[in-house]
């Protein structure tokens, strides 16, 4: 039996969960241990629990799940597991509307917790939504599988590959990738310093690991633009080409650009 109510047409939960990462679905458990008798829905797009923190470890090899069904994991408890997309929530009305398997449904709750994490943003920085990998779950020609199969296939080639960002999961990736392909040429790209987020010991201590692996960092630039496979730091105009451009001057080559090369120093406005 169930272990929802309904007013009208509409489950009522005590607590709707929206969100089983690693927050939403650690709140779930913790809801069971100490309150059993609690009335729980645990909402996610996806019935395989995502472990974030080893997506970059997924560049170089699959990772084998640990939790292949989260529905299967919660069988038996007085949780209720809806595999849906939220689509909107009313915190006045107390409601929350999920698509699952094309259709809609409308639940109730007297308390929501909200974790639903966060996705890579490709909408802010031009070009990156077509050619820029990112760590995501998902499938597609831009997923953590795509880059792997990519790699695997171009290891003998002078291949660049630039990260942007570099902070934990940034630093991971451009280690992870150097580490198993080490004839490759791995840059980062920060807006501020590369592992400046715990001090300066620690910022030192991995600049000093990357620096041994051969990782190459650009430091206080922002990506501006992404074209066919490649970062561009634009901060006043627009280069055409697989270039990476510097306040420097400082221009990096992307051999498998397709476009022609553009001479240092002619830039568009």
């Amino acid at each position: 039996m169930s272990v929802t109510e309904t007013t009208a047409k509409f489950p009522v939960y005590d607590v709707v969960i929206l969100g089983a990462g690693y927050a939403g679905l650690m709140a779930a458990l913790r809801l069971r241990k100490k309150r059993g008798q609690l009335r729980v829905a645990l909402v996610n797009a996806s019935d395989q629990f995502l472990e974030r923190v080893r997506l970059q470890e997924s560049i170089v090899a699959p990772v084998e799940p640990r939790i292949r069904s989260i529905s299967a994991f919660l069988a038996g408890t007085n949780i209720e597991f809806l595999c849906g997309e939220v689509i909107s929530m009313d915190a006045d009305q107390r409601r929350v509307r999920i698509v699952s398997r094309g259709l809609e449904l409308e639940i109730m709750f007297d308390e929501a917790i909200y974790a639903l994490g966060s996705h890579v943003d490709v909408d802010s920085v031009p070009g990156a939504a077509e050619h820029a990998y990112r760590l995501e779950a998902a499938e597609g020609p831009r997923s953590p599988a795509a880059l792997r199969t990519r790699l695997r296939e171009n290891a003998g080639r002078p291949i660049r590959v630039v990260t942007v960002g570099g902070a934990e999961t940034a630093i991971e990736v451009a280690g992870e990738i150097k580490t198993a392909w080490p004839n490759l040429e791995v840059t980062m790209v920060t807006r501020s310093r590369c592992g400046e987020f715990k001090g300066a010991r620690v910022e030192s201590a991995v600049c000093a690991a990357l620096a041994r692996l051969g990782v190459k960092m650009i430091d206080r630039e922002t990506v501006a633009e992404v074209r066919s496979a490649v970062v561009y730091e634009k901060p006043t105009s627009l280069v055409k080409c697989d270039y990476v451009w510097k306040r420097t001057d400082r221009w990096i080559n992307f051999p498998w650009s397709s476009l022609p090369p553009v001479v240092p120093g002619v830039l568009d406005a």
